[in-house]
C-alpha cells in the first residue's frame, strides 16, 4: 500500500484584472468596457500582500518541510504567487497548462 498524499490548493493572489473588475463595479466603467484586454495580468498590490501572507503561513506552519512539489499554471499571477509564497525553499516547481482555468470557479482558503 502506498503512503497517503496531502494536496494543498492555493489560488493565485488578486490580479490586476480582478482589481480592475472590482473597481469598475463602483465606477460603472464595465458598462463601456467589458474586457480591458488584460490577457495575462500580474498581481495587484493586494495580490502581493496576499503572497506575503502565504509566505508567512508556509513559514509559520513549516509547510516547506512537507511539500514535495509545486504545480503551477504558466500564467504570470500564478507564477508570482508560487515564487513569492515559497521563496527561499528548494521545492521544485512544475509548470503545466492543464492547471489554467480548469478549476477557476473553485476557491481554496488558508486555515
Amino acid at each position: 500500500m502506498t503512503a497517503d498524499k496531502l494536496i494543498y490548493c492555493v489560488r493565485h493572489g488578486e490580479s490586476q484584472f480582478n482589481e480592475w473588475r472590482s473597481r469598475s463595479l463602483w465606477t460603472f466603467s464595465w458598462v463601456h468596457t467589458r474586457d480591458p484586454m488584460i490577457l495575462d495580468p500580474r498581481l495587484s498590490a493586494r495580490g502581493h500582500k496576499q503572497v506575503t501572507d502565504l509566505y508567512n503561513h508556509v513559514r509559520d506552519k513549516a509547510l516547506h518541510d512537507k511539500i514535495e512539489v509545486i504545480v503551477v499554471s504558466p500564467l504570470s499571477r500564478a507564477i508570482q504567487t508560487a515564487e513569492g509564497g515559497f521563496r527561499g525553499t528548494d521545492i521544485p516547481m512544475i509548470g503545466t497548462d492543464s492547471s489554467t482555468g480548469a478549476l477557476e470557479w473553485q476557491s481554496c482558503a488558508l486555515n
